[in-house]
């Protein structure tokens, strides 16, 4: 179940001058506020990047929710937009879902990108939604509707998923 994110409040004494706000800290103040106000019963995946555009870099944590792609231009044909992008799983090591206990320890992840890449956050709600005769849409459809956009930009490859999944869903 989802949660109202007003819910959830980060403590004023929690942020402090000497905390660098990486993924990985706020993560951890994140799921200590979630469990200080579900008392353990509330639950959620969360997933959190800082892109560094003049480094190129993204750097991410991850509490259980599922990996983002990343449509990866080709670094041959960078002009070329009739070529579709190669697509990778922006993988980390998996941290525990978000308000499940204290001291949960998350981790950041580093990856790296080009002029031209896209990076593709969605929600597991999709790939778990169900058409009329109960079938889950599934990450292999969304994949699909991924890849075959992957030239495109960010906008049409959106566009192309919820079409896809609409589609699908009616």
């Amino acid at each position: 179940a989802a949660v109202q994110i007003g819910v959830i409040t980060l403590e004023r004494n929690s942020l402090t001058d000497n905390v660098e706000l990486t993924p990985e800290t706020i993560m951890q103040l994140l799921n200590k506020s979630v469990y200080k106000t579900g008392r353990g019963e509330i639950r959620m995946s969360f997933f959190i990047g800082m892109v560094e555009p003049y480094e190129n870099r993204l750097t991410f944590c991850n509490a259980s929710h599922p990996f983002p792609f990343q449509c990866k231009q080709d670094p041959e044909n960078p002009d070329d937009i009739r070529e579709k992008k190669s697509l990778n799983i922006l993988k980390s090591k998996p941290g525990e879902i978000l308000g499940n206990r204290l001291g949960t320890e998350y981790h950041d992840t580093i990856g790296e990108f080009n002029d031209g890449d896209s990076i593709v956050l969605y929600t597991d709600g999709i790939l778990e939604a169900v058409n009329p005769e109960d079938k889950m849409y599934g990450k292999g459809k969304f994949m699909k509707s991924i890849y075959k956009m992957s030239h495109k930009t960010p906008s049409d490859i959106r566009e192309n998923i919820l079409g896809n999944a609409n589609s699908y869903f009616d």
